[in-house]
């Protein structure tokens, strides 16, 4: 079954423009070619002066694909690039399955 897991990031004060280029530039093009890999999705989030200021959705064909990517070298290498820019508690996460997922 499709999952998606969604982050919540708190990033850095002054580090918004480097997390974005990270992401497009390194993190997503490196997940794209992962077994299993379905999306991924950076949104900025409007809340105000909530400190979680970012989603991170991340879509696999299962569980099981997503952590052998979480576990994989690729991952080891572009993660620590965008954890650089994040403060305090860095993330909070949720997993969903997802139904009717084609």
């Amino acid at each position: 079954m499709a999952i998606q897991l969604h982050c919540d990031l708190q990033v850095a004060a002054g580090h918004e423009a480097e997390i974005e280029r990270v992401f497009l530039e390194i993190f997503s093009p490196v997940m794209a070619r992962q077994n299993g890999f379905m999306e991924v999705r950076f949104l900025k989030l409007d809340g105000g002066a909530d400190q979680w200021s970012y989603r991170l959705l991340i879509g696999f064909q299962s569980e099981e694909l997503r952590q052998a990517w979480a576990a994989s070298d690729d991952h080891q290498q572009v993660w620590p690039q965008m954890e650089a820019h994040l403060a305090g508690e860095k993330f909070r996460g949720a997993l969903y399955q997802v139904t009717g997922a084609r």
